[in-house]
């Protein structure tokens, strides 16, 4: 039985794990062999939602997320190629960073408490995305980059900071725009947020600058560069 792409409220608590809800949904007569736009029923999503990683090793996690990020991408080459498609650019195919072991590590030990179950990594796909096909939220971009009249002089002036900058650890990052912010006489929201939304395509998400650790000088500044096109 489909129900054309909708979510039924015991989809929707099976998929936030809520077992006393889908059980009390279940006595009143929901049905459950119904499926979802995803093609799940909700006791699908209930197996789904089993696979809990907190208390997994680094290698069973990275067995349990890499499929659900596979997935994931999968959605997102979908919705790139569909925006792309409308704005007249060819579609040929959409290439994304190596899931290698020890760069997940970095990306889920940073997410920490935010991955509960192999879905939730979906969450951080940006970390992962060639940087040519990061999508950008477009009410962010406009909010933090495009509005803001210093906002992309300030973003093109760190970006300047960052590429003359050897050591991208956290704690340099952080003194580097300490030292750019009193440099510049501004307030810190005034750099920061933009320069998420340059490298994440996104205005909220994990440490600032644990993220640009992890993403690396090279993938950084070319991001940087495409927010600012």
């Amino acid at each position: 039985m489909e129900n054309n792409g909708i979510d039924f409220p015991l989809h929707r608590a099976a998929g936030d794990g809520d077992l006393g809800l889908v059980k009390s949904l279940v006595a009143e007569g929901a049905e459950v062999n119904v499926k979802n736009k995803g093609d799940c029923t909700p006791p699908d999503i209930l197996v789904f939602q089993k696979t809990h990683v907190a208390t997994k090793t680094i290698e069973e996690k990275f067995e349990i997320c890499a499929p659900c990020l596979m997935w994931g991408m999968m959605l997102r080459q979908l919705q790139l190629a569909e925006e792309r498609t409308e704005k007249g650019v060819k579609f040929k195919n959409i290439p994304f960073h190596d899931i290698k072991l020890s760069y997940f590590v970095k990306v889920i030990n940073l997410a920490g408490a935010h991955i509960k179950m192999g879905g939730d990594i979906v969450d951080f796909v940006d970390f992962f995305v060639d940087d040519d096909w990061l999508s950008y939220d477009e009410a962010a971009v406009k909010e933090w980059i495009a509005d803001p009249p210093e906002a992309i002089p300030l973003l093109r002036a760190f970006r300047d900071e960052l590429a003359m900058q050897k050591n991208f650890s956290p704690t340099v990052l952080e003194k580097l725009m300490q030292r750019f912010i009193e440099v510049k006489q501004i307030d810190v929201n005034q750099i920061i947020h933009a320069l998420r939304v340059a490298v994440t395509g996104k205005s909220v998400g994990l440490g600032m600058f644990e993220t640009l650790e992890i993403l690396g000088k090279k993938r950084v500044l070319r991001r940087i560069d495409r927010a600012l096109l």
